[in-house]
């Protein structure tokens, strides 16, 4: 695995904007960094992360494995992708969302040793499939991806 990490869990950005805000979080990760935005339809509150902050973060981590799986750094990818599933959280899926994604993810990360660059792809695929998710999920509150 490379060193370097630069992500740390917190590490949000906030900027005005006509109804709202937009979080910007970045992310790094064997030398690749990535920014995931999103507009949020509602101002920030004063104490704690600010709003759809996990959603900016996940959107980051998803450029950062992308990127690393693009170049052959399959390993780092998959490190990427989990990282980018911690800081979406659990709190993705509308309620009565089918949600196989744990099951892929789970699978996915048993293939990783034999074949660390299809496994690291559909690790992605759980993270775009969550992602997803979470925007349908709070859609109401987005304001576009920002």
């Amino acid at each position: 695995m490379s060193t370097g990490d630069q992500g740390v869990p917190g590490d949000f950005a906030v900027r005005p904007r006509p109804g709202g805000c937009e979080v910007t979080a970045e992310r790094e990760l064997g030398g690749v960094r990535g920014t995931g935005r999103v507009a949020v339809a509602m101002a920030p509150g004063a104490d704690g992360p600010p709003p759809h902050a996990a959603l900016a973060a996940g959107r980051a981590w998803h450029s950062v494995a992308s990127e690393l799986l693009r170049r052959g750094q399959a390993e780092d990818a998959a490190q990427a992708v989990e990282r980018g599933l911690d800081e979406l959280g659990g709190d993705y899926a509308p309620p009565g969302t089918k949600d196989d994604t744990g099951m892929k993810g789970d699978a996915a990360r048993g293939r990783l040793r034999e074949s660390p660059g299809p496994a690291a792809a559909s690790l992605l695929r759980v993270l775009d499939s969550r992602l997803a998710l979470y925007a349908d999920r709070w859609a109401g509150e987005l304001g576009g991806e920002g």
